[in-house]
């Protein structure tokens, strides 16, 4: 016997809106699935006085999919971006003169990126990103050079031209600086500071992440 065409709409307002009320499911969900990822519904098809066992007709289903991307929101209540990490050193630390030093960038402001910083080399997902960074470096006796880098891996990636200064007239100098990196998902990135001072200094760095 033939078959007719046949359609069933679910509007927006059958949809699920933030109730679990809005789904039909007669069993359990497998394992800790989430429910908002099973039934908007559940549909059923049936026939009445037709004995042919054999195929009657085709059901076809068309969906309409919207993504939406969730804004949440981080410990300080503001919508949590997910293509920014930004780190800091909790307090100045230590450098020495002449000495390639690692930024520790011990603190984390926003991780949406899911960086994993060890000391300072920070590992990131594969892809894209321009790095900013500042840095300020404040000595007991003068500083008469100053430069801030940045390595992919264990190679000079980015510099700052390097500032030379009248010794013992300068105690404290701030640099930025901003480069972009292509990074494999293996890659890490990692700022250091090349100063050249007399006595002990110490820095401070901010660095910012955003994918692009």
């Amino acid at each position: 016997m033939p078959y007719e065409e046949c359609y069933l709409v679910l509007e927006p307002s059958e949809m699920y809106q933030g109730s679990d009320a809005k789904y039909v499911r007669p069993g359990g969900l497998p394992g800790a699935s989430d429910i908002k990822t099973y039934d908007c519904g559940n549909l059923f098809v049936s026939t009445v006085g037709n004995t042919n066992t054999t195929t009657i007709g085709e059901l076809r289903v068309r969906y309409c999919v919207v993504f939406d991307v969730p804004v949440l929101e981080n410990a300080g209540g503001a919508p949590q971006n997910n293509s920014v990490s930004s780190y800091q050193d909790v307090a100045p630390s230590a450098l020495t003169s002449t000495v390639q030093s690692a930024a520790p960038l011990i603190t984390v402001l926003t991780n949406g990126l899911n960086a994993v910083n060890t000391a300072g080399a920070l590992l990131l997902p594969a892809g894209n990103y321009m790095v900013s960074w500042q840095t300020t470096c404040a000595a007991a006796s003068g500083i008469t050079t100053f430069q801030t880098n940045l390595f992919k891996n264990a190679a000079l990636l980015a510099f700052g031209a390097e500032d030379a200064f009248a010794g013992s007239d300068c105690t404290s100098v701030s640099m930025s600086n901003a480069a972009f990196v292509s990074l494999n998902g293996t890659d890490t990135i990692t700022i250091k500071i090349l100063a050249t001072f007399g006595g002990t200094a110490t820095e401070q760095t901010n660095v910012s992440i955003l994918a692009v």
